[in-house]
C-alpha cells in the first residue's frame, strides 16, 4: 500500500523541523517578542541617536544631468546602526517633486523602496535607479554598506 504523508494542520508547526504536536504560539505572543527584538538598545549614555538631515532638496548625484532635479527631490540623511564611526550610515533618498493644487491633495502617502548597491559600489552608483522609481511615484532610499562609499574610510 502506498505511503501517505500526514495531513498538515495550519495551526501546528512544520513537520520537517518540529514535532506535529507542537502548536504554534499565539499571534499576539509572537508580535510582542518581535517588537522586543526590534527595539533598539540605548547607545552611549542611554540615548538612541535619531536620524539626522544632512541636506534637503540636495543637488542630484553626479552623472545624472542637470534635469535630474526637475521632477525628483534628492535628500541626504545620516542614520545610526550602532555607536562609533562605523555606525554612521549615510542615506541618499529620492522622492517625486511635490505636486501643486488638487493633484497634490490626491497624492497622499507613498510606498517606499529600499535599493541596495552591489559589491564595490556606493549609494550614488544606484542614483539612476532611485530617480526611475521616484519618477514612478515611490520614495526611494539607498545607503552606503559597511566599508563602502562614505563609510569606506572609517
Amino acid at each position: 500500500s502506498p505511503k501517505t504523508s500526514p495531513k498538515l494542520d495550519p495551526l501546528r508547526a512544520c513537520p520537517t523541523c518540529c514535532p506535529m504536536s507542537a502548536p504554534l504560539p499565539p499571534v499576539e505572543s509572537v508580535r510582542v517578542q518581535l517588537q522586543a527584538a526590534l527595539k533598539r538598545p540605548p547607545f552611549v549614555d542611554g540615548h538612541v541617536l535619531a536620524p539626522e538631515v544632512v541636506e534637503l532638496d540636495a543637488p542630484a548625484p553626479e552623472g545624472l544631468g542637470k534635469d535630474a532635479s526637475s521632477d525628483v527631490v534628492w535628500e541626504r540623511w545620516v542614520a545610526f546602526s550602532e555607536p562609533g564611526p562605523q555606525g554612521r550610515v549615510p542615506v541618499l533618498l529620492a522622492r517625486p517633486r511635490p505636486l501643486h493644487g488638487a493633484a497634490a491633495a490626491a497624492a497622499g502617502r507613498r510606498a517606499a523602496v529600499l535599493v541596495l548597491h552591489g559589491t564595490l559600489q556606493t549609494k550614488e552608483d544606484r542614483a539612476v535607479d532611485l530617480a526611475r522609481y521616484a519618477r514612478k511615484g515611490f520614495v526611494v532610499a539607498c545607503f552606503d554598506s559597511r566599508y563602502r562609499g562614505e563609510r569606506g574610510s572609517v
